[in-house]
């Protein structure tokens, strides 16, 4: 079934760029990019039955497209192709069998390239009563339509959304994921935020005005941060910004830049763990008694000799006497030492003569 609806859509835009070629050069003009749909169908909230012919009418009929056939609740391939710029900007409704218009408006634009759109839903209030045949479309030969004056509408300038992702960074150096990043243009529009990731970055922030978007043509971009640490009435403004303009790309990347003189979180002070310290043994020195000497007292007790023992000592003192000094508690060998000291070197000078004169 995708095969046959990408088929039908490229008969389609064959069939509508052979026209339009063939209209260029009669009137001298390029026509503007047409838009094609591909459309779920709804007929008092159930899917249309198949054979309804479904048209694109633009500025209260002023154009209609091709109709095109409900198949399988769809419409395939129904192109909306105005034939000059003053189509701009003009209301468009979808016409069932002629007759019935959709719930939904819609407004034909001055595409850059040709917009085709595969998700878009088309309701009507009610069924008609015989649903119209299907007309089969006839060959014809080109007809070269009657100039008419081109009535150039006061410039309406259309933008489209702007879709912005890309880095942030804050002066503190601290993690941005979680907060939120939210475009403001001019304090007249702001955008829904866009979160910051573990990676440091926000994606797909979304900038569209879906009113007239000629007044804010140029205006500045803003971006704010917000999150845990800011205050909702005070976020942080970025010091990059950019301009409501269009541009070549819809998608677009800037890096975003905070400054904040504090820290965003302040850290809790760590706890100083209460370690108890282990007692102190101060050990107990006992004094050494030092044992106090005892004195004692030797008394002389006097003994009495006897008369023998008085003759025994007169006697050796008088046969020492010649030995030793008088009065000298000297024994008979000191006395005999004394003598051979006085007398030795005498006898060795005697005994060395008798012995030199023997050996001469």
């Amino acid at each position: 079934m995708n095969i046959i609806n990408k088929f039908l859509v490229f008969i389609t835009v064959s069939a509508f760029m052979l026209t339009s070629v063939t209209q260029v050069h009669a009137s001298g003009g390029i026509p503007p990019w047409p838009m094609i749909f591909s459309c779920d169908v709804y007929i008092a909230g159930e899917l249309a039955p198949d054979g309804f012919s479904i048209t694109g009418s633009v500025d209260s009929d002023r154009y209609i497209s091709v109709p095109v056939s409900t198949t399988n609740g769809r419409v395939v391939g129904l192109t909306v192709g105005p034939e000059d710029s003053s189509y701009f900007n003009k209301e468009l409704r979808f016409v069932l069998s002629g007759t019935e218009y959709s719930q939904e408006l819609r407004y034909f634009k001055n595409l850059a390239q040709p917009d085709l759109d595969n998700t878009c839903v088309i309701n009507f209030d009610q069924i008609p009563t015989e649903p119209t045949p299907t007309p089969t479309p006839m060959v014809l030969a080109p007809v070269s339509p009657t100039p008419v004056p081109v009535v150039i509408d006061p410039q309406i300038v259309d933008i489209g959304p702007l879709i912005f992702s890309g880095m942030t960074i804050i002066s503190t150096g601290e993690s941005l994921e979680g907060y939120s990043v939210t475009a403001v243009i001019e304090d007249t529009f702001a955008s829904f935020p866009s979160i910051i990731g573990s990676d440091q970055m926000f994606h797909n922030l979304v900038v569209d005005i879906t009113t007239d978007e000629t007044p804010h043509n140029g205006k500045t971009i803003n971006f704010y941060l917000s999150g845990p640490g800011i205050e909702n009435n005070s976020p942080i403004q970025s010091r990059t910004s950019t301009k409501y303009e269009a541009t070549s790309e819809t998608i677009s990347f800037i890096d975003l830049v905070f400054l904040s003189d504090d820290l965003l979180v302040q850290p809790d002070p760590t706890p100083v763990p209460n370690v108890p310290l282990p007692p102190v043994v101060i050990p107990t020195i006992e004094p050494t008694i030092q044992p106090v000497p005892t004195i004692i007292g030797i008394i002389p007790t006097a003994v009495q000799a006897s008369e023998q023992e008085i003759e025994e000592k007169s006697e050796e003192s008088a046969s020492a006497a010649c030995n030793k000094p008088v009065g000298s508690n000297v024994s008979l060998f000191t006395g005999m030492g004394n003598i051979m000291t006085m007398i030795g070197p005498l006898v060795f000078f005697i005994a060395y003569r008798r012995v030199r004169k023997f050996w001469d």
